[in-house]
C-alpha cells in the first residue's frame, strides 16, 4: 500500500499538477487553469488544494485588496502610502 497520496492521483491530475506548480514558480498567469484542471480531474487532490491556498497568498496583487489594508509604497512614487485600518 503506497503511503504518497501524489501517486494514487490520476495521471491527467499529476500532469495538471505539475504544471501548476511550474506555473506558479514561474509566476504565470496559467496557475489558476492548471490548478482547476487538477481539481477537476481528482478533487481530493489534497497538495493541489494547499498549493490553490499558497498562491492566493503569494501572486495576491495589492489592487484587489480593499483600500483600507493596501500597503502603500515609498513616498515619491506618485500612489498613497500606507492606509492604517486604524484610523
Amino acid at each position: 500500500m503506497s503511503r504518497d497520496a501524489y501517486l494514487n492521483t490520476s495521471s491527467d491530475a499529476r500532469k495538471a499538477f505539475e504544471q501548476a506548480v511550474y506555473a506558479l514558480a514561474a509566476h504565470r498567469p496559467s496557475t489558476s487553469m492548471a490548478l482547476q484542471a487538477t481539481l477537476a480531474a481528482d478533487p481530493d487532490h489534497v497538495a493541489a488544494h494547499a498549493l490553490r491556498g499558497f498562491a492566493n497568498l503569494i501572486l495576491a496583487r495589492s489592487e484587489l485588496a480593499p483600500k483600507r489594508l493596501r500597503v502603500g509604497k515609498p513616498p515619491g512614487r506618485g500612489e498613497e502610502g500606507i492606509v492604517s485600518s486604524t484610523s
